[in-house]
């Protein structure tokens, strides 16, 4: 359990690390959905579930401090995003280009501070809370430091905004010292503990369990793969049993291991399987001729074993070339190997990769087409119904809501539609305009989310009574989601989608006047509140002009019916 926690904090620390490279560069991220982004959120979601499994076995005590230290890490992260998010505006103007040394130290800073809270959960030593206690202040005073350097800065909007972001980065560094502190005094520490990582995964013993339950309804895609799998595992076992082929049960392991429920997929891992095949097999034959005594032969074998663990979850292919390699040097301890035996082995995982190949373009395909635009709508209705979670936290007297877990669906929602265009981009085909689109639809509707979450900062800091002018704005951006997600489902016409960019359009301009207005005096909270609603409603007008310059008799998107025609 303690290792599933700590997973959450060095997903956050690899989020820290991939801002610190894209605020190097100064250029703002294409990508629908960064990679760190998308493995935080899968892990705190495997961490939630596995915590929520765990509840009844052990004591409740201990569970609940788990479940409020995965609670900072979702809290940690969403200034951290907040704080990245605001320096994007500033990092890219030459007259800031002082402060980048600073900016730089600070995300640094920030990520060792979260990796050693991790190795604090699961060592739970007194040395490594003072460590983690002491990265924690280190990086409160670079903060510090960064606020001085802003204050004496040539003034600007971006300034302002980003010194806003950095008090509730400080309170949550200060607040993180308790839960760590605590974690000490639940459970002695082992002196046989690994100061390394191990991988949590859904494939792990540890995390198994909470993933047994089965689903109430039947995937009818997981269906469809497991009939596919079932039937060319029996078509391979005849190939090979019939026609007598030596060391033919290659061909059937070799349909497992390559066939996805996707073409992308497939295709990928097709690639890595037979090319690294082929390359393992042309080193290992080429060794076939050099003599080589019994233990060198045992400690090259051993070589390949480790660096095919090592690149097993890191670069597949890579892992199949030493794997092959380590298959042939074994064989050659036991008995004399031919050239037969390698080439075999090739051919069995050619005609297996194959196999696979085709029957994820002939046999029941699953094209992501058909299914993007409906995740994609779900996002965008996520984002709608996370920022009315927002807007009923400010009502004055409306109940209490948990705007973090609307976040999560939002980010799980963005999560899906990210790798559903990342599989259908792999799919066979010319790459059109519509799949450009796609993926500057999905990047606008993460950009919405992550300017939601900045939003929800100085709301969560400030009193309801401070924000009157956003909660006035917030339910016409809402009506404006709904009707973009219809849109983007084709519920909707040329003119529906040419009203709804000129809704958009008046709100941005209405909200931004009202920004304006705020350059000559000193920021308050509900200022930058519509700093980043400004923000929001100009991604979101840039994804209704993506959907205005689809032009008649065109389809949007792949599967997309009747949204101009």
């Amino acid at each position: 359990l303690r290792y599933a926690v700590a997973e959450c904090w060095v997903a956050v620390s690899d989020l820290a690390a991939g801002m610190r490279r894209n605020l190097a560069t100064g250029q703002p991220r294409q990508e629908a959905m960064t990679e760190p982004e998308q493995q935080l959120r899968a892990t705190l979601d495997r961490t939630f579930v596995i915590l929520g499994s765990s509840g009844k076995r052990h004591r409740q005590t201990f569970i609940t401090h788990l479940e409020e230290t995965r609670i900072e890490v979702v809290h940690f992260a969403m200034r951290l995003m907040a704080l990245e998010t605001s320096l994007e505006a500033l990092v890219s103007q030459p007259r800031y280009a002082g402060l980048l040394p600073v900016i730089d130290s600070v995300f640094k800073t920030l990520g060792d501070a979260a990796r050693s809270a991790g190795v604090t959960v699961i060592m739970h030593r007194r040395a490594n809370l003072i460590a983690t206690e002491v990265r924690l202040r280190r990086s409160a005073d670079l903060l510090r430091v960064l606020d001085e350097q802003l204050a004496v800065a040539p003034p600007g909007v971006e300034l302002a905004e980003v010194r806003a972001a950095l008090d509730p980065m400080l309170k949550v560094l200060e607040r993180l010292q308790e839960p760590l502190a605590r974690t000490i005094d639940l459970g002695s520490a082992r002196a046989s503990f690994s100061m390394m990582l191990p991988e949590i995964s859904t494939r792990s013993i540890r995390s198994l369990a909470a993933w047994v339950n089965p689903p109430a309804e039947l995937d009818p895609v997981l269906v469809r793969y497991a009939l596919r799998m079932a039937v060319l595992t029996m078509m391979a076992v005849a190939l090979y049993k019939g026609f007598h082929i030596p060391s033919g049960y290659w061909i059937a392991f070799s349909i497992v291991v390559v066939l996805q429920p996707d073409y992308g997929s497939t295709r990928q891992k097709a690639v890595e399987r037979i090319g690294g095949t082929f390359a393992g097999i042309l080193l290992g034959s080429a060794l076939l001729g050099v003599k080589m005594p019994i233990l060198l032969l045992d400690g090259c074998a051993s070589a390949a074993a480790f660096c095919f663990a090592y690149f097993l979850k890191r670069r597949y292919g890579v892992a199949v070339f030493f794997v092959t390699l380590m298959v042939v040097l074994m064989s050659e301890m036991t008995t004399t190997v031919h050239l037969s035996f390698t080439i075999t082995r090739l051919v069995s995982n050619l005609i297996g990769g194959l196999m696979a190949l085709t029957s994820a373009v002939v046999f029941w395909p699953i094209w992501e087409g058909e299914k993007f635009t409906t995740l994609l709508a779900a996002a965008i209705r996520s984002n709608r119904d996370y920022l009315a979670a927002i807007a009923a936290h400010l009502q004055p007297e409306g109940a209490e809501v948990d705007m973090l877990a609307d976040k999560r669906r939002a980010e799980n929602a963005n999560r899906f539609a990210a790798a559903s265009l990342q599989r259908m981009l792999a799919e066979p085909g010319e790459r059109t305009e519509s799949d450009q689109r796609a993926a500057a639809l999905a990047t606008y509707n993460q950009r919405v989310t992550r300017a939601f979450s900045a939003l929800a900062l100085p709301l969560q800091e400030g009193a309801k009574s401070q924000f009157p002018e956003v909660v006035a704005v917030l339910p016409e951006i809402g009506l404006i989601l709904e009707t973009l997600g219809a849109a983007v489902e084709g519920q909707a016409g040329e003119a529906e989608i040419a009203q709804l960019e000129e809704r958009a359009r008046n709100l941005g301009d209405r909200v931004f006047r009202q920004v304006v207005a705020t350059t000559n005096r000193a920021l308050s909270p509900a200022d930058m509140a519509l700093t980043h609603l400004t923000k929001a409603i100009a991604e979101i007008r840039a994804m209704t002009l993506a959907l205005k310059e689809s032009g008649p008799k065109k389809e949007v998107l792949p599967g997309w019916k009747g949204a101009v025609e």
